[in-house]
């Protein structure tokens, strides 16, 4: 441990003097964290299922290049509990009822037990570490200062009394006995190695999170990362260690009350002499920084002179200049400079000192560009962005094949949300800014009966829909009705093919439909025509209650009479199970 702490000083006063002809960067960081916790100590019969801690703290970080060093003041929350099993302890007893003295053998066997302990310090963390882009890392000793623990117990004692001396055996097993016990725990110094290794995340956050709203406009950078500290040394302090229940006696050693108990705890129990207690804590962490670096002053030493920054934005596809896009240059963590594209697509900054600076461009339409680039002369970067990728959709008529400006509505198959709404140009195209996933899609156009259908954008780019005339005789299957088993039970998951359906009758006032049930041919002919009917007649009642006319709908059942597809298979059976509606 010596040499641990040793290190870690040393290599904070080397990046110190480092940081003396470097240039240097001066944050205020304020932190909160929180995570797992377990009081780890070795005792033999013990579990530590662990708890919960959290901690919160501020202090100061020099940034020294890609050098960090950080230091300050945290307060830390810990709990932890421990379980005792398989553990019995044995006491040898004089014992006095009045009468006559006895000696007398007392074995308690601990049936459950569990101890929760809980500790505050106050830590002073002195951490170095390196920058690697957008990521840290960080390692270093943190010392606390306890200034509160307590500890809390609950179980069940068995006790047994036996009498060694007896003729005849003399054994009295009792009741199990309920203890509960609490109080304070005697902790120590806690030195605990640290690490944290994490990620910059400004840029995914807005703009207007970045910076305060005061006159000098001071920087703000967030960190996450996640942390694991561990005792080095021994943090319990106990005076004397003893059973951690025993009968109570007086000061002859006499018992007068063998059920009368006294109780400990275990960091102060004889299971922990020579077992020390080491902290483990690991968790995550959320760090906010406030720029506190001054403007200097000039120097009369010779320095680098800033140089020109060009850079220019274009299109990949076409290579046209792109106008009005913002481009954010970081030296580190701190913003070097923002600035909008003119209508040249040219960004021109005049004194930008050297270094390697991470530019970022995010605008609508494209995708997320990201680089590293060394500014060492006057060259211009060249920034092309790629178009981000559309799903195109093309609408035509189902019997002359002529396109169709028909209307297209989106909704994301994981919540059902909707994505896109808008109309196919006059040559049945339209494009549809989304991201690649999984949508259900609706068409419909006037004249024509909607369609329904699963697009996955992941695995296609272009989907063509076919839409039929509105006339007489035209059959269409209502995908995406689901069923209850054996049952015409409408499930819930129904309720958008027939609001789809509705919305077709809805805009098409003159339309009259049938709706016709069919099954597979398992089972006997009465049973699913009975089937088919039942579950016509739900899609049936399902479009009165959204406010239908009676008289423009019929339902009748087909049963297993007119499949689609054979009866030998399991796609052939699923295809032959479905409800269709025809225009009358």
């Amino acid at each position: 441990m010596n040499k641990f702490l040793a290190y870690t000083w040393l290599a904070a006063l080397s990046l110190t003097g480092m940081a003396a002809s470097a240039e240097n960067s001066h944050f205020l960081d304020v932190w909160a964290g929180g995570g797992y916790d377990a009081l780890l100590h070795g005792m033999e019969h013990t579990r530590v299922p662990g708890g919960g801690g959290f901690h919160v703290g501020a202090g100061y970080e020099l940034n020294a290049g890609n050098f960090l060093l950080q230091t300050g003041a945290e307060f830390q929350w810990l709990s932890s509990r421990t379980r005792l099993s398989g553990y019995a302890e044995d006491y040898p007893i004089l014992y006095d009822d009045g009468v006559e003295q006895s000696n007398l053998l007392y074995h308690y066997n601990f049936l459950e037990y569990t101890e929760r302990h809980r500790a505050g310090y106050v830590n002073v963390p002195v951490m170095v570490g390196w920058k690697f882009g957008r990521y840290y890392a960080l390692v270093g000793t943190k010392i606390g200062l306890n200034v509160m623990g307590t500890y809390a117990s609950e179980g069940r004692v068995q006790p047994t009394v036996t009498e060694p001396a007896a003729i005849e055996d003399f054994t009295t097993i009792y009741d199990p006995v309920p203890m509960s016990n609490a109080g304070a725990l005697d902790l120590g110094l806690n030195v605990t190695a640290s690490a944290e290794v994490g990620v910059t995340l400004d840029e995914w956050l807005p703009r207007g999170m970045t910076r305060l709203a005061n006159r000098r406009r001071t920087p703000v950078s967030y960190r996450a990362a996640l942390f694991v500290d561990y005792g080095l040394t021994d943090a319990n302090r106990a005076p004397a260690f003893s059973p951690l229940v025993q009968p109570l006696a007086d000061a002859q050693g006499v018992v007068a009350d063998p059920l009368a108990l006294a109780y400990a705890h275990l960091p102060a129990s004889t299971l922990a002499e020579g077992n020390p207690l080491h902290n483990l804590y690991a968790g995550v962490k959320l760090t906010v920084q406030f720029d506190l670096t001054k403007k200097r002053r000039k120097s009369s030493r010779p320095v680098a002179e800033p140089m020109p920054f060009y850079a220019r934005v274009t299109d990949a596809e076409t290579q046209a200049a792109l106008a009005g896009v913002e481009v954010t240059a970081r030296l580190g963590s701190r913003v070097a400079f923002q600035q909008t594209t003119g209508a040249d697509g040219m960004v021109t900054q005049p004194d930008v000192r050297r270094g390697r600076y991470t530019l970022s461009v995010a605008e609508d339409g494209y995708q997320a560009w990201r680089r590293t680039v060394s500014h060492y002369r006057p060259d211009t970067v060249e920034i092309a962005l790629q178009r981000t990728p559309a799903l195109w959709v093309r609408v035509y008529d189902a019997d002359t094949r002529s396109p169709l400006p028909a209307r297209v509505q989106l909704t994301r198959e994981s919540d059902g949300q909707a994505a896109f709404s808008g109309t196919a140009d006059a040559a049945g195209h339209l494009a549809c800014d989304v991201r690649p996933g999984r949508y259900q899609a609706y068409v419909d156009a006037e004249g024509y009966i909607y369609q329904q259908s699963l697009i996955d954008f992941a695995r296609t780019d272009t989907v063509a829909f076919a839409l039929q005339p509105i006339r007489k005789d035209v059959r269409v299957v209502l995908h995406n009705l689901f069923f209850a088993l054996n049952s015409a039970e409408m499930l819930p998951e129904s309720a958008p093919a027939l609001d789809d359906l509705h919305q077709f009758l809805a805009q098409n006032p003159e339309v009259r439909i049938r709706i016709v049930g069919h099954t597979d041919s398992t089972g006997s002919l009465e049973y699913n025509m009975r089937l088919s009917r039942d579950r016509a007649r739900s899609v049936y009642d399902a479009l009165l209650e959204r406010g239908i006319a009676a008289d423009r709908l019929t339902y009748e059942g087909k049963g297993p009479n007119e499949p689609v597809a054979g009866n030998d298979t399991e796609e052939g059976r699923a295809a032959n199970r479905r409800v269709e509606f025809v225009i009358q």
